[in-house]
């Protein structure tokens, strides 16, 4: 699809299309949703040929854990999900004839995310970096991030103004408060009132945010939260949580609400070994929608992240990005969506 084609399913002229794809703030909200929603529909091909030639052609993609693309076909993940829609849009821009892109790979410390980003500009290609995509920030990092103002050009993925205040970093997200609300009306309209929300170390704002939008939601005596956070966001740290919670709290629980699909790696096995019956026994549900949930006998439902679109959404706006400007920023929150597997039951016991 090209920019054309783009213009005719969103209803809009080409010229809008540019303007959204470069942030431009006067476009109308409904027309913004509109096109984001064409885009992350379909493949679109920018028309690279009458772009003004640059020497930029180098992405890099950074995240705090070890990443290959001999890794994401196989262990579809958030991090690899976002990384195959960055490389896939890059890819279609080679397609089209125009320039070739390049796009390493590269991993950072949490919490050393400055370091990182000041070795890259001194290493010998930097005139050739187009943009940093980076994933997962933690706090310290997006930190970091707000108080930056170096010389590359920065796409902050699934990361949101409030979490980083620097109009030179561009920032393409979900609504991470939607994902809980979703979750919250999903449990309690099949009448769950005694819920735990199995979350992740406070070090990651996504955690944070998620508990409190799902808290804000049960703002009532009629529900009781329980919140438990797991000291890292490994599968091994939820499994010793997951026991503690079974074997000593012995909560009144009816259901389970897991932040995070790494986190639902390590809840699985334990629920699995130990016979208690999803969702006879205990209603789970999670967010994204990746192997673990897809796979397991039953399969969980879960809250969709846009993690693909999120990639795809980042690499067409920096190759869109011709003039470099690090005086605009765009902010594209993507959509979530349920897909309901049937792992939440209708609690009868309900009040």
């Amino acid at each position: 699809m090209n920019v054309r084609r783009l213009a005719e399913l969103s209803d809009v002229s080409v010229a809008t299309i540019s303007r959204v794809l470069n942030g431009d703030p006067a476009v109308e909200h409904v027309t913004r949703e509109r096109v984001i929603s064409v885009l992350a529909q379909h493949p679109f091909y920018p028309d690279l040929k009458q772009k003004k030639k640059r020497n930029r052609n180098i992405f890099l993609f950074l995240s705090p854990i070890q990443i290959s693309e001999r890794l994401y076909p196989h262990r579809l993940n958030f991090f690899s999900r976002t990384l195959a829609g960055v490389k896939y849009q890059l890819d279609l821009g080679l397609t089209t004839g125009g320039k070739d892109y390049y796009l390493m790979l590269s991993s950072y410390r949490n919490g050393r995310i400055e370091e990182k980003l000041k070795s890259l500009e001194e290493v010998s290609f930097f005139e050739a970096i187009a943009g940093v995509f980076i994933i997962h920030s933690n706090l310290r990092d997006n930190e970091a991030l707000t108080s930056y103002r170096g010389r590359l050009k920065l796409y902050l993925l699934n990361r949101n103004r409030e979490d980083v205040d620097n109009p030179f970093v561009d920032c393409i997200y979900f609504d991470e408060s939607m994902v809980s609300s979703i979750a919250f009306d999903h449990l309690t309209t099949r009448g769950h009132r005694k819920i735990l929300v199995f979350s992740g170390p406070e070090e990651y704002s996504f955690f944070l945010h998620r508990e409190s939008a799902f808290r804000e939601n049960a703002d009532s005596d009629e529900f009781e939260i329980y919140l438990r956070r797991a000291e890292q966001n490994t599968p091994s740290a939820a499994q010793r949580l997951i026991e503690t919670v079974f074997e000593k709290e012995h909560l009144p629980i009816t259901a389970v609400y897991v932040t995070s699909e790494i986190l639902l790696e390590g809840v699985l096995p334990f629920l699995d070994q130990r016979g208690i019956s999803i969702p006879d026994e205990i209603s789970i549900l999670s967010t994204n929608d990746y192997l673990i949930g897809y796979q397991h006998i039953p399969p969980i439902s879960v809250i969709r992240t846009p993690s693909f679109e999120i990639g795809k959404l980042a690499a067409l706006i920096a190759i869109e990005n011709t003039n470099f400007d690090f005086g605009t920023s765009v902010d594209y929150c993507l959509k979530v969506i349920l897909n309901d597997r049937g792992s939440v039951k209708i609690n009868e016991r309900s009040a």
